[in-house]
Formats: structure tokens, sequence, C-alpha cells
């Protein structure tokens, strides 16, 4: 038998809801088994049982850099090829410290 994932880290909160759905469909225990995470922090996030971590980024300044960067490539202005912005991780229900898969 192949060892089981410890973790998902979902590209959003969308698909770690589907995650955390079938993994309950599959008797799969979240967080003791199986940790998720998702990105945006979406209103439901904190409302689903257990809550779901998530990171929460800076979405009105993306959409501004993005716009931003695109309307400089169309007139030729230069652009920066990396934007940091700042991302806060939301510790919820549904991670937990690495279990060792060979204990389950």
């Amino acid at each position: 038998m192949q060892p089981m994932p410890t973790a998902v880290v979902c590209g959003n909160d969308v698909l770690a809801l589907g995650a955390h759905i079938e993994a309950a469909a599959l008797g799969i225990p979240v967080p003791r088994d199986l940790s998720i995470v998702g990105i945006d922090d979406l209103e439901f996030a904190s409302h689903l049982s257990p809550p779901l971590t998530t990171l929460s980024g800076p979405a009105t300044e993306m959409g501004r850099l993005a716009a931003r960067q695109i309307m400089s490539r169309l007139i030729g202005e230069p652009v920066p090829d990396h934007v940091r912005l700042e991302a806060k991780l939301i510790v919820r229900g549904t991670t937990d410290r690495c279990r060792n898969p060979a204990t389950r």
C-alpha cells in the first residue's frame, strides 16, 4: 500500500471545499489524517466544520497591479518581472501537525 498524503494545499478555497467534502465522503478525518489549506479566505471558509485554514492576500492590490502592468505593456513601458505582496496565513481547524503516515 502506498503512503497517503498528509496535507493538501489547494489553489483556492473552492477547491479546498471540494477536498474537504471528498475527505469526509472517504472517511478521512480532517485534520487528524489530512490537513487541507485553501487560498482566498472566502466567506464560507470560517463556517465549515472544521473551519478551513487559508491564505488571504490583498486581492484589490493584486487587481490594481495587474491592470497597471497590462496598461504599461500596451503602451510599451517596462514592467517588473516580479512583484512581492504580503499574504496572511489564517490558521483554522483543517490543519494539524504532520503525523507519521506509517502509524495510521
